[in-house]
């Protein structure tokens, strides 16, 4: 009985759909529709648009860069190699994927929290008074681990020892889910930020290194392909199958960019402080009246579409800034940039260039202020009358 009423339905919805196509006819080209399934099979590659990070009037300094190459050595063959974890002291193992509670009690508690530029979670590591980690989570999930400790290794990546590679891969492909992938040029050299695959799918290393110091690894970095590619930080020719996946283009919500904003001031002054008692220099102190004469600037060229020292909307630079803002000075330095993927990369980036290296180890300088109004980041330094 249950066999023949099922066979009784499907001969009805056959005749419904002959019924139908009767008075609704249809017309195919098969030419037509395989090229049609072709074109919705194949790839479609896009050059996705990058913030080309710059300061103004950078001077470059004559220390030794590292090179990169159009092919990337052999497996095995002592070239540049990903990893899929963070090597911690110990027999401690961090890698992407894990849940913030697994990092958690793998690190304990961090020492503060904040926002990325991208909208994820940051939560922030100090020990010693020194920064010692940065780890990003997207919907409780690990997706970025940084870290300027030497007891964090890479593979064979550490801060504080010299970058082991004469020659770095010129391009870098990923490969995502669903067809995707993205391939990268390494064009961030001479900012002293390395690209190299990760060990795991979807993976990305990135090494970050002072050229004065003959490439000395400063901080590693173990990141999801998707955190990079979000962040528009290297040029990248990225392919996919269908339409451009939503999570790319994902908008910041105001109250995160705000709070990206506050966290990135944080940070760029306890990296500048960590890289001046490196070599042996005192630390600032933060203003936070020379952190709203930044946070002004950089709130200025963000309206006013510009990207300059002097405002063409008040015609000041930094001293007459500070000079408006009554606050006396000895001496007055400004450093600015844009166009990196957050104040991790601009710091290594300024640090690598010899005009704002000097205002980050400037002797006479005991105060400074951040503002950030992103992707605009104004540093003042100054010492008071």
């Amino acid at each position: 009985m249950g066999k023949t009423f099922r066979r009784l339905v499907v001969v009805g919805l056959v005749a419904l759909a002959w019924i139908w196509l009767q008075s609704h006819p249809i017309h195919l080209d098969p030419e037509e529709l395989w090229t049609k399934v072709r074109e919705a099979l194949s790839p479609f590659t896009e050059r996705l648009p990058v913030h080309a990070p710059i300061a103004p009037e950078p001077s470059v300094g004559n220390g030794g860069v590292v090179s990169s190459e159009s092919h990337p050595p052999a497996d095995g063959s002592g070239g540049p190699s990903g990893e899929s974890e963070v090597r911690l002291s110990g027999a401690t193992s961090l890698r992407l994927g894990l849940s913030a509670d697994e990092a958690s009690a793998l690190l304990g508690s961090p020492t503060w929290r904040g926002a990325s530029p991208q909208g994820e979670d940051w939560w922030v590591y100090e020990k010693g008074g020194r920064l010692y980690a940065v780890l990003a989570f997207r919907d409780g999930v690990l997706v970025d681990a940084f870290s300027t400790s030497p007891n964090w290794t890479l593979g064979k990546y550490r801060a504080g020892q010299k970058f082991p590679d004469d020659t770095v891969p010129q391009t870098i492909e990923v490969r995502l889910d669903a067809g995707a992938k993205a391939q990268f040029s390494q064009e961030r050299l001479k900012e002293g930020i390395v690209l190299l695959p990760g060990g795991g799918r979807g993976e990305l290393v990135r090494v970050y290194v002072d050229r004065f110091r003959e490439n000395l690894v400063v901080a590693v970095r173990l990141s999801d392909v998707r955190h990079v590619l979000r962040a528009r930080a290297f040029p990248v020719e990225f392919s996919y199958v269908g339409s451009l996946p939503p999570w790319l283009d994902e908008e910041v919500p105001p109250e995160a960019e705000e709070q990206s904003a506050r966290t990135g001031e944080r940070l760029m002054h306890r990296l500048i402080n960590d890289f001046r008692a490196d070599l042996g220099l005192r630390t600032l102190t933060w203003d936070a009246a020379v952190a709203r004469v930044a946070l002004g600037h950089s709130q200025d060229m963000a309206t006013h579409h510009f990207f300059a020292h002097v405002s063409p909307t008040t015609g000041l630079d930094v001293a007459g800034r500070m000079k408006a803002a009554g606050i006396p000075f000895r001496v007055v330095g400004e450093n600015l940039a844009t166009g990196f993927a957050d104040v991790l990369e601009a710091h290594v980036g300024l640090l690598n260039s010899e005009g704002h290296r000097k205002n980050l180890l400037g002797a006479d300088f005991t105060r400074d202020g951040v503002g950030i109004v992103n992707p605009y980041v104004t540093v003042v330094f100054y010492r008071p009358l």
